[in-house]
């Protein structure tokens, strides 16, 4: 997606956003993370490649919590970002505790990361998701993002190497 103007909006209302990055060294607060994602995705997600991208990429992860509350001990939803190149970032690992899916978290959290990274100079803003996730790719396209490709994999087990 082009990113928004980083002005635009600036006075709106909505979830708590911050960065908590350093927060993923604390065991509690990765325990919670991790129940969040397992939640939302349906399986455990293993820390090794969130922390290989924040660590060795440049990344940076931030959550949104109710207003007034702190993301990092709140967290309801959750986003995952790092620099591509100098111009694009990935916005990954997108995800929403069950409980309070469309209630405006993921998409407030969104707005003010894609805001806050054109800001920094980034003009797009790339993700993956899965075609069957209706209700995602609806919040990704009202955000601006759009289809450009279909990608296919093969992983051991499945008929592959």
């Amino acid at each position: 997606t082009d990113l928004p103007d980083p002005k635009r909006d600036a006075g709106s209302t909505g979830p708590a956003v911050r960065e908590v990055t350093e927060y993923l060294e604390d065991p509690a607060f990765m325990a919670r993370y991790l129940t969040v994602n397992e939640a939302a995705f349906g399986y455990r997600d293993s820390p090794g490649e969130l922390l290989f991208r924040i660590r060795h990429c440049k990344g940076r992860v931030f959550a949104a919590s109710e207003a007034g509350t702190d993301p990092a001990d709140r967290g309801r939803s959750y986003v995952s970002v790092w620099p591509i190149d100098d111009r694009t970032a990935a916005t990954e690992n997108i995800f929403c505790d069950p409980a309070y899916q469309r209630q405006g978290y993921t998409e407030g959290l969104l707005g003010t990361v894609l805001q806050m990274l054109a800001a920094e100079g980034f003009s797009a803003a790339r993700l993956n998701v899965y075609e069957e996730d209706a209700p995602a790719i609806a919040l990704y396209e009202k955000l601006g993002y759009r289809k450009l490709y279909r990608l296919y994999e093969l992983h051991g087990g499945d008929g592959g190497p």
